[in-house]
Formats: C-alpha cells, sequence, structure tokens
C-alpha cells in the first residue's frame, strides 16, 4: 500500500476536511469508558451527511453543490408513487422537501413545475432525467418558501 501511494501524483490527490468551519461532518467525543472517539454531527452511526458530501465532491456534478429543494406530489392516484420518486431523487443527492398528493386533476406523466430560477444545472439535470421541457407558471400545488421545484408524478408513471 505504501508503495501504491508513492506512485500517485501529488496534483492527483484531493484533501477534503470533515470538520472545517461552515462544514462540520465530524466531531470529538468521549464514551463513558473514556475512550476518544470521532463520530458523525448527525449522530452515532449516521453518516449520511458524510456520505453526502463525499458524492458531492467527488462525483462532483454541478447541481449536487446548489441543494435545490424539490418537493414530489402524486398526481396518480396509487399509493407511494411520490415517496419512490423522492427516494430516486435523493439518491442523486438531491434534496427533497415535502412529499404529499397532488390536487385531484389530469396530469402528464411527469410534470416538473421551476419555481426558482437560480437553480439552472439542477433544472437541466431534472430535464434531462425525465426527458421533459420544465413549465415556468405556477404550480397547481402551495409551495414553501425553499422550494425551488415542483415535480408532479401522473397516471402514466404510477407503474414505473
Amino acid at each position: 500500500l505504501m508503495d501504491l501511494g508513492t506512485k500517485i501524483p501529488q496534483d492527483s490527490i484531493i484533501s477534503l476536511s470533515l470538520n472545517e468551519e461552515g462544514n462540520m461532518l465530524v466531531t470529538g467525543d468521549r464514551r463513558p469508558n473514556g475512550q476518544s472517539i470521532v463520530r458523525p454531527v448527525a449522530g452515532l452511526l449516521d453518516y449520511s451527511g458524510i456520505h453526502k458530501y463525499l458524492k458531492e465532491e467527488i462525483l462532483s456534478e454541478p447541481y449536487m453543490k446548489e441543494d435545490a429543494n424539490i418537493s414530489v406530489m402524486n398526481g396518480s392516484g396509487t399509493a407511494g408513487v411520490a415517496q419512490s420518486f423522492a427516494n430516486k431523487l435523493e439518491d442523486l443527492s438531491f434534496m427533497v422537501g415535502e412529499i404529499g398528493n397532488a390536487p385531484e386533476g389530469t396530469y402528464a406523466p411527469i410534470e416538473i413545475y421551476q419555481v426558482s430560477t437560480d437553480k439552472t444545472a439542477s433544472a437541466a439535470k431534472l430535464a434531462q432525467l425525465y426527458g421533459v421541457t420544465l413549465k415556468t407558471t405556477t404550480p397547481p400545488v402551495p409551495v414553501l418558501g425553499t422550494t425551488d421545484f415542483v415535480v408532479i408524478i401522473g397516471e402514466a408513471s404510477a407503474a414505473e
């Protein structure tokens, strides 16, 4: 392993801090038996914040750094569809805020409303993922102040 380390050029090594100001992902702690440990700030054995950070930094896709807040609404009438799509978005490092049901109506298989115009990389990624043109009209659901996009999953998408 030591030999391998000497063969990697210095400019190919990326150093990431897990405990710098403004990005505290780990903290020191002392166990009841006196042992000193370093643990995730999110909680003992909760590495989700560290995983997200590493994924963002290593994969370096521009949309990941925007932290777009996406609401996912089920317009299909089939239980669990919005949660399933939200999970897929989270797997891609999108931040999902609200998950719920869209008002009764007829929806395209996927409708994406762009509430915020400053998350351009996220908008491009969502359009690419779903193969749709994002709508800039007002979504048919109330949106929270932090919401950047609203995704409505329609009837035809329920089986996907």
